[in-house]
Parts: structure tokens; sequence; C-alpha cells
């Protein structure tokens, strides 16, 4: 049985989708209607937007592609407060040719800051797109600066 849940960011309200006490998708919506269904899953947002979580670790689904697992697992390996570039990414799975292919899967992650896709920029350094808006994206990108651990 799918449940789903909702709870208030700094961003706006972020929808939990759960199957099997498995997280399987977050995303942004402007609708508000309770709270997490899954316990501790708010205190890890909550942690994560105050600047005192750098990885979540709660459990979770990733349901697409083998291609599309694998950029996504490259995307979670990104350190907190910094970024890589689609081409990177693309070099780190093995497919350097496949820039294109890894910003359609990025673009199909259907887990909101948990798969921190909002790290992954164009090449040139500037922002580049994001599912849930750029103005999200960069506000989390400014987040992450802003909290990013001392070297």
């Amino acid at each position: 049985m799918i449940e789903v849940g909702h709870i208030r960011t700094p961003l706006g309200v972020l929808i939990i989708r759960v199957e099997k006490a498995r997280i399987f998708g977050t995303s942004f919506t402007t609708q508000d209607r309770g709270h997490a269904i899954i316990p501790n899953v708010e205190k890890h947002f909550r942690d994560y937007f105050s600047g005192r979580l750098h990885k979540f670790n709660l459990p979770i689904v990733l349901t697409g592609t083998a291609f599309q697992k694998a950029v996504w697992r490259a995307v979670r390996r990104i350190p907190y407060g910094q970024t890589a570039s689609y081409a990177q990414i693309a070099r780190r799975i093995g497919k350097p040719k496949a820039v294109r292919a890894v910003a359609n899967a990025i673009g199909a992650n259907k887990l909101a800051i948990i798969v921190p896709c909002h790290r992954v920029v164009r090449s040139d350094g500037e922002v580049g797109g994001y599912a849930w808006g750029q103005a999200k994206k960069a506000k989390l990108l400014a987040l992450e600066k802003r909290y990013r651990p001392k070297a």
C-alpha cells in the first residue's frame, strides 16, 4: 500500500511517498495536507534545512532503468555543498558521451533533495534546470554553501 505524507520546508511543502516503509518519491507542491508518515522524516528535513544534516539516512527505493539508477547513485555521491557537472556525472558512470541522457535521468529523479540532483550544474557553472524550478535549485545550493563543512 502506498502512503502519502506532507512536510513543511523553507522552500514549500514536500510530498513524501512511501511503500513498505521505504521512500520512493519526494516532490514539492503548493498544497499542505499534514505531516510525514515515516518516523524521523520530518526531523531529517528540518535538520537538512538548518544545516545540521549533510547526508540523508532514510530507507529509499530508486525506481527507474539501470542507467537512471547508475546516474542517481553517482549524484548521491556528490558531497554536501559541492557540485558536479552533467558531463562529470557521465564520465563517473563510464558513459562520457551520454551527457544528454544523464541530464534526462537527473530530470526524472523522483527523490528531491534525498538524491541531490540540485548539486548537478552545467559545465559553464550555471545552475541549469531543476524539475521543481531554478529558484528552488539556487536556494538549495546557497543553503548548502552556507553550511558547507570547512575543509
